[in-house]
C-alpha cells in the first residue's frame, strides 16, 4: 500500500495523526516506508518503544513524536492499563454515534 492509500484508508477509519507534521523522530523522516507519520498508532508505539527500549527522555521522546509531555503520559498510561488496544483512539463521527 503506498502512502496515499495508506493516509485514505486512515482517514477513512479517522484514524490520522493530526499533528504528522511535528514528527521529527528519525524513523518517520527516514523514507523507510514502513514507518509513516500519518499513523497515529504507529507514532505513539514508537514514542513508547523510544523511551523504554532507546532510553530517550520522555521530553525528547514526546517531542519527537509530535506530542507535548502531559501527552506522551496519557499514551504511556493508557498503555500500561490496556496494552495496544489503548493505542487506538475511539473512532470520531457516524461511528462513534452508532456505539453510544
Amino acid at each position: 500500500m503506498g502512502p496515499e492509500a495508506r493516509r485514505r484508508s486512515l482517514e477513512a477509519s479517522g484514524m490520522p495523526a493530526p499533528s504528522s507534521r511535528a514528527v521529527t523522530a528519525p524513523l518517520f523522516v527516514s523514507h523507510e516506508p514502513f514507518f509513516f507519520a500519518a499513523d497515529k498508532v504507529q507514532v505513539k508505539y514508537e514514542m513508547l518503544r523510544s523511551h523504554i527500549v532507546d532510553g530517550l527522555g520522555v521530553s525528547k521522546a514526546a517531542d519527537a513524536h509530535g506530542y507535548s509531555r502531559a501527552g506522551f503520559y496519557l499514551v504511556s498510561r493508557a498503555f500500561e492499563d490496556s496494552g495496544m488496544a489503548a493505542l487506538i483512539d475511539e473512532r470520531a463521527g457516524p461511528a462513534r454515534a452508532r456505539s453510544s
